[in-house]
């Protein structure tokens, strides 16, 4: 669900994405990510 989330895809045991963007921005869009993905479990 979460590489998904930022536009990729994979298994469950094993996902990837690929972010055309600076190290930090990948960074902050990640946390972002997760912390969507742990509001949704709730």
């Amino acid at each position: 669900m979460l590489m998904e989330n930022l536009g990729g895809g994979g298994h469950r045991d094993m996902a990837g994405a690929q972010l055309d963007t600076s190290l930090e921005k990948a960074y902050e869009m990640v946390k972002d990510t997760i912390q969507t993905c742990i509001k949704e479990e709730e």
